[in-house]
């Protein structure tokens, strides 16, 4: 699959996501509520922007292709003479028989790739081979980019995990390829098997023998380096944070820290029930929780997750269960000042988005009006919290909505954002077949055939410089196209 996002194949695409106890719909998203307002045409700006060639960019190759985190790099691989070949903004790297897992550092100044010559394979770090093995697994950078770790095979089928090119003590298994950093950059946790024990590897520390690891609550470190981990004990599950045993049930599920580390909240079943403990306190029991809805608001003062009693779907907020329930509910996002939540919820086969009020009081949840559908992972508060918008559709026209009013209609939306000082949103359109950006209103008169940007990001504004930046796609070439907005 692409690692990447396309405005023409991200506004295409719906999803569905399974979830523990049942299946919920995958969504499109969405204001500060009140009538909906429709705004006039719209005035076209011939902004100042840049053009910065990134070499070509062929129909053929674009399945491949990785934007780098600050949307700036393009990474691919072509064919070349029967083998594969990696192109980064436009120029050539070393060729292989194979090439894969194309994968930039944090910092974006670093791509890594899995690479293969005969019957070896090893991580390119740049156009530098690392050491060769039987398999390798795709790289995964530190957060501070300074490190890059990847499990690989040895010829006499045990595993060891690599670290900047120095591999660490062999076993018979490495738990699901799955290498976690703390945040600090400091630790490397990962799971691994010795014959029929299991244990937990986080830097020099060692966790162990179990009977088995969770793959549901994977390994989860907290801002300020705790580690928490599920493991099987008989037939029920344990969770254990710092090697400490917490409460056994017969399942557990996601496991998230407050963004500060010091709040814990995961999801655990009983029986036939699921419910979330907060803090070593159990919730109210629910037939099914959302998988991956587990969410705390950035201050870390308020939980909210998706349940379900019975075929109807709510948000809990706080441990308070509201009145109103849905068909499904997908994307919440919480204001960057943690007092309100904004949720898509469904409603026979429409959506709409629900605003949640977090006050001294109990949690007030007030209904938008019902849309088509709400643009998946559209759901944008500006920085300061006061304004708030999302990309909705109706009929076959999509457009965002802005502080309560609807914008002009397009063939298509996505990445809305605002800027830093929330004076100003921007977004892209597309239209018979030309995208654009559009700033508050007003469109940009540059078009192109397409605009790419990292998976999940909306566009880049840079305050600084007053632009946004974005790649483009022009007559089969890429661009990184800066453009200024005031």
């Amino acid at each position: 699959m692409p690692n990447n996002s396309s405005l023409l194949r991200r506004m295409q695409s719906w999803s569905r996501t399974l979830l523990f106890g049942g299946i919920f719909f995958g969504l499109w998203v969405g204001g500060l509520f009140g009538p909906i307002e429709e705004t006039s045409a719209q005035v076209r700006v011939n902004r100042k922007h840049t053009k910065t060639s990134l070499g070509p960019f062929p129909k053929e190759v674009q399945d491949s292709a990785v934007i780098s985190p600050d949307g700036r790099h393009l990474a691919y691989i072509k064919k070349a003479d029967g083998k594969m070949q990696v192109v980064l903004d436009g120029k050539d790297l070393p060729t292989f028989d194979r090439a894969a897992a194309l994968t930039f550092s944090p910092d974006s100044q670093q791509l890594a790739y899995v690479a293969g010559q005969g019957a070896e394979w090893f991580v390119v770090l740049g156009d530098q081979p690392q050491n060769r093995y039987s398999r390798v697994g795709e790289p995964v950078f530190s957060p501070d980019s300074k490190k890059v770790a990847y499990v690989a095979l040895l010829t006499d089928q045990k595993r060891t995990v690599v670290v900047n090119n120095q591999p660490a003590k062999t076993w018979d298994e490495i738990f699901d390829g799955l290498l976690v950093w703390s945040p600090d950059s400091g630790r490397l946790a990962y799971g691994v098997r010795q014959g029929d024990q299991w244990f937990v590897v986080a830097g020099d520390q060692q966790y162990g023998p179990y009977s088995y690891l969770g793959s549901a609550t994977g390994l989860v470190w907290s801002a300020d380096g705790r580690l928490a981990f599920s493991v099987l004990e008989g037939k029920q599950w344990t969770l254990l944070v710092d090697g400490q045993k917490q409460k056994t049930y017969d399942n557990l599920a996601q496991v998230v820290f407050s963004p500060d580390g010091k709040r814990l909240a995961y999801m655990a079943q009983t029986g036939q029930k699921w419910r979330v403990v907060l803090d070593g306190q159990e919730q109210t029991a629910f037939d099914a929780l959302g998988e991956g809805t587990l969410l705390f608001s950035p201050n870390g003062k308020h939980l909210a997750y998706t349940a379900r009693t019975g075929a109807r779907w709510c948000v809990v907020v706080n441990g308070v269960v509201p009145k109103d329930s849905y068909d499904g509910v997908g994307q919440m996002l919480f204001s960057p000042q943690g007092d309100r939540l904004a949720y898509v919820a469904q409603t026979e086969g429409r959506e709409r988005v629900v605003m949640v009020s977090l006050g001294p009081g109990p949690p007030e949840h007030k209904e938008d009006r019902l849309w088509d559908a709400v643009g998946d992972g559209s759901l944008v508060f500006s920085p300061n919290g006061r304004r708030f918008g999302y990309v909705a559709r109706s009929g076959r026209a999509r457009f965002v909505i802005v502080d309560g009013r609807r914008k002009a209609r397009y063939d298509m939306v996505g990445y809305l954002t605002f800027t830093p000082d929330s004076r100003l949103f921007v977004y892209a359109a597309t239209e018979a077949g030309k995208t654009f950006t559009l700033v508050d209103e007003a469109e940009s008169e540059a078009r192109y055939n397409e605009i790419w940007l990292p998976p999940g990001r909306p566009l880049f504004v840079d305050p600084k410089k007053k632009q946004i930046h974005f790649i483009a796609v022009e007559k089969d070439t890429a661009f990184l196209i800066e453009e200024q907005i005031e």
